[in-house]
C-alpha cells in the first residue's frame, strides 16, 4: 500500500505562464520566448511577416492583443507591408481603420500606399481618391504619384498636370519628375 502525503506548495512571485496559443505559429512563439533585447525584434519581425504572408488578419490581431509600444508599431507595419504586396486594398483598408493617433505616428497607411503604388499605381490612385479630401489624402496622392512615376512617367505627369493649380499640384509634379 502506497501512501501519498500532501506537501505544501511554494508559491512564486512570477505570474503563471500561459500555455502557448495553438493558433500562433511556432516561429512566433520561439521568437517571443527570447528575452527582450535588440536581437528579439528582428526574429519576431521575420516570424510575423511570414505569418502575415499566409494570414495577415490573424497576425495583426495577435500583434494588437499581445504586444504594445514600439514592438507593436514595428510588427504591425511589417505585416501590413507584406499584406500590401498581395492584397493592397485590404491592407490599406485595415491601416485606414487604425486609430488616428497610431495611423499618424506609425505611418502605416503611408507604407501600404507606397507598396501598392509601386505595384499597381492606378489601383492605389483610385482607392486614395475615394478618401475624404484633406491633408492625409493629399499626402497619399503624392506618394501614389511618386510610386507611379518610375513605371509610367507620362501618365503620372499627366495626372499631376490635370490636378487643379496650387500646392498639391506642385508637389505631384515634383513627385512625377
Amino acid at each position: 500500500v502506497w501512501m501519498l502525503e500532501s506537501l505544501p506548495v511554494a508559491s512564486s512571485a512570477e505570474p503563471p505562464k500561459n500555455p502557448p496559443d495553438a493558433t500562433v505559429p511556432l516561429t512566433v512563439s520561439k521568437a517571443l520566448a527570447q528575452p527582450p533585447s535588440q536581437a528579439r525584434l528582428p526574429s519576431l519581425l521575420t516570424a510575423v511577416q511570414a505569418w502575415g504572408e499566409t494570414d495577415p488578419r490573424a497576425a495583426l490581431a495577435w500583434v494588437q492583443n499581445s504586444t504594445n509600444g514600439f514592438e507593436q508599431w514595428q510588427l504591425t507595419n511589417a505585416i501590413l507591408w507584406v499584406w500590401a504586396r498581395g492584397e493592397p486594398a485590404a491592407a490599406a483598408t485595415y491601416a485606414l481603420g487604425l486609430p488616428q493617433e497610431k495611423r499618424a505616428s506609425w505611418e502605416s497607411l503611408r507604407q501600404v500606399i507606397m507598396a501598392w503604388s509601386r505595384k499597381d499605381p492606378r489601383g492605389a490612385l483610385a482607392w486614395v481618391q475615394k478618401l475624404t479630401p484633406g491633408p492625409e489624402q493629399s499626402d497619399l496622392l503624392n506618394l501614389t504619384v511618386f510610386g507611379w512615376a518610375p513605371r509610367e512617367p507620362e501618365a503620372a505627369a499627366a495626372f499631376a498636370l490635370g490636378y487643379p493649380p496650387g500646392r498639391d499640384r506642385l508637389f505631384f509634379l515634383r513627385s512625377a519628375l
